[in-house]
């Protein structure tokens, strides 16, 4: 133990810096610090330190260390200066019409939509209360505490953060009006302005974690339900008090100091506790008797044997108990902490269940031959997460019920919070796929040229999506040449050079995965509409690559529009996407971007978020007389269609009139041709 008192010890290390708002937690927590600002280390939302009311301000190295392992609250009241007016905007919460007029001080915007206004305490210092100034407007007074800015919303895995980016060293805290402290006035707490000191010795383990767990529940309780869990944690703790386990004044205080911080009536509190103590003092309880532990029992108790529950059923699903300090049938405290769970989670799920694309997690979907990769569908990904840890993981805590004589491991639901742990450490677990590209034709991988195999190709981040097994028996040169020939036979290509750069076009693709840096987009341009560039782009280019047209994409609007097609057509993993009818001038950011860099950066269409991508994309794009700006020019190789008439639209004299039939029809001969090419030329 430090001087401060807190278990340093028993805090998970740093995460990995990838971590949601790692970085910004750790400077805003410091700089709150460095204001006298009392910070508490929160589990989601919820405390986890017993008795955290009362404790004394945390030290700088405290306060980094909660920090970097997860998110931080701002105490509130006298000891840090601060009242915080809670406006739930979601729920239809209104600032306005709780305090008549808002004065310019700094605010939060909460991750879940809402804002937290911070005020100067006043002396006397507001107790906690919900919806008394309005509805869905709650205040954080003394003994009570916020989630900090820098800190990660459970639920939409999104930052808190200061407004305009104006925080309190840019604004100064504005007083609460007095007409506001009036109306507040009744709410000021009791119980915390003369705790009860608890010395430590008087309570054992098995009475401590009890105490942190119904205090726990009481602070995570939802709106409206926070009475009735004071009123089962005041009856269980109760037990404990009648069966000599905890002192009742204890019991009282830390019962009080809860409920005053979820904001309960302080008139109702009292009864409530009286209520629950008295109820459970019929039940006496006290600690199960120690049992002398297995030889092989595991000291971290991150993962148990199959329950009695699941013996004979089939199931080999581990058990996984929760982040949460808990109390195992030998009395004994474990505390468990996310990243220690997250890690152990994800250990558990079987490779190829989750992948990743740059920063984004998600899945794999779809058919053999239209495989693609699904990020989690919602803000945060949560439920797609949720039925993963639920199908390959039974997460459990240690519990006691009335009818068992010791506590057990009951089993856990997936919550989203839950989820959103998994999915955050999935950005960083050696064992989460880091998907590259997704290919349907063979591939050369790396700088041995080696060709994909079916299937997950784990040096290169490459999944080969086949269906066909499509046949790579070494044609002659003769076949070779008459195929390709062929192949292409109805385009009016303006000369041999411009049917070879199609031919490198279609070998572009197949050697993507093997080029360090990046490939040139391919112009397949013409004087005259109607002469088959879109049809050589979709058509025979997308169904010898892809066994299917290849993905159109529009290059019209703003940047930053093309800046989100571009990053769906990334995340989906596919190699291949067609520009269609650009303009006369392609001057664009974000095209030459894509020609020049090895990794692309841009939003997620409907999201806020920045992600960084790998760019494996081959471009071709199509359009009339096509000119292009310096940067992108000389990074682009022209295809060029000349027809013989004036009128090629009425063109008729066509060797291969169904041309998606006949491109099906001649696939795996063609990708044979450009593989034993490519094999050739490597040797």
């Amino acid at each position: 133990m430090n001087p401060t008192g807190y278990d340093l010890d028993a805090i998970p290390p740093p995460p990995e810096p990838e971590q949601p708002g790692h970085h910004d937690r750790i400077t805003e927590a410091v700089a709150a610090h460095a204001r006298g600002w009392a910070l508490t280390r929160l589990n989601g939302k919820v405390p986890t330190l017993s008795g955290w009311q009362r404790r004394p301000a945390p030290s700088e190295r405290d306060v980094r260390t909660w920090a970097a392992a997860g998110n931080v609250g701002l105490r509130t009241g006298r000891l840090s200066g601060v009242v915080i007016v809670d406006e739930d905007t979601a729920k239809g919460g209104d600032i306005v019409k709780a305090l008549g007029s808002v004065p310019w001080t700094p605010t939060v915007l909460t991750g879940g939509g809402g804002r937290h206004f911070y005020f100067a305490a006043p002396d006397p210092c507001p107790g906690n209360s919900a919806g008394k100034l309005s509805n869905h407007v709650d205040v954080r007074g003394e003994g009570g505490q916020a989630v900090y800015v820098g800190s990660v919303h459970p639920d939409t895995g999104k930052l808190y953060r200061w407004a305009d980016d104006l925080g309190p060293d840019d604004v100064p805290l504005a007083p609460l009006p007095d007409d506001v402290l009036e109306r507040l006035a009744q709410a000021k707490p009791t119980a915390l302005t003369q705790p009860v000191e608890i010395p430590a010795q008087r309570l054992s383990k098995y009475g401590q974690a009890a105490l942190e767990r119904e205090t726990a529940a009481v602070l995570a309780a939802p709106e409206g339900s926070r009475n009735d869990a004071l009123n089962a944690a005041a009856f269980n703790l109760g037990q404990l008090v009648a069966g000599g386990v905890l002192p009742q004044d204890a019991v009282e205080a830390e019962l009080r100091a809860a409920a005053d911080a979820a904001g309960l009536p302080g008139r109702e509190v009292d009864g409530t506790i009286r209520s629950g103590l008295i109820g459970g003092a019929l039940e006496p309880r006290t600690p199960p008797e120690p049992k002398r532990p297995k030889r092989d029992d595991r000291s971290s108790l991150l993962i148990r044997p199959e329950t009695k529950a699941s013996k004979g059923t089939g199931a080999a699903k581990p058990s996984v108990l929760i982040p949460s300090a808990h109390i195992d049938n030998n009395g004994e405290v474990h505390e468990i902490d996310t990243a220690a769970f997250t890690t152990t989670v994800l250990d558990a799920i079987p490779a190829g269940e989750i992948y990743r694309r740059g920063e984004v997690a998600g899945a794999l979907v779809g058919d053999s031959g239209s495989i693609e990769f699904a990020p989690f569908a919602g803000l945060d990904g949560s439920d797609d997460v949720r039925h993963i840890v639920d199908r390959h993981v039974r997460l459990t805590r240690w519990v006691m019920r009335k009818k068992d004589p010791e506590p057990v491991q009951a089993f856990v639901p997936c919550t989203r919070d839950i989820a959103g742990q998994v999915r955050a450490g999935a950005k960083r677990h050696q064992r989460i796929r880091h998907l590259k590209l997704i290919t349907r034709c063979p591939v050369f991988l790396g700088t041995e040229f080696t060709l994909a195999t079916p299937g997950w190709n784990a040096g290169d981040g490459t999944f080969y999506d086949t269906t066909d097994g499509v046949s790579l028996d070494e044609p002659d040169d003769d076949t070779i040449v008459r195929t390709l020939e062929d192949l292409v036979v109805d385009f009016p290509f303006r000369d041999i050079s411009d049917r070879i750069n199609f031919y490198g076009l279609l070998l572009t693709p197949i050697l993507r995965p093997a080029i360090r840096g990046n490939v040139p987009i391919h112009l397949i341009m013409s004087e005259l509409e109607r002469t088959g560039k879109s049809k050589l782009a979709e058509h025979v280019l997308g169904r010898i690559i892809l066994g299917k047209p290849t993905p159109a994409m529009q290059l019209g609007g703003t940047d930053e529009e093309r800046d989100k097609r571009i990053i769906a057509q990334l995340l989906a993993g596919g190699g291949l996407i067609h520009a269609d009818n650009i303009g006369e001038y392609l001057d664009s950011a974000a095209v030459a971007s894509l020609v020049t860099s090895s990794t692309y950066s841009g939003r997620v269409l409907g999201q806020s978020r920045m992600v960084n991508l790998p760019n494996t994309l081959t471009i071709v794009a199509t359009g009339n007389n096509i000119r292009a700006s310096g940067e992108i020019v000389k990074r682009s190789v022209p295809i060029r269609l000349r027809p013989a008439t004036d009128q090629p639209e009425l063109r008729s004299d066509f060797q291969h009139p169904d041309l998606p039939m006949y491109i099906d029809g001649v696939r795996a001969a063609v990708l044979a041709a450009l593989v034993t090419m490519t094999r050739r030329w490597i040797a």
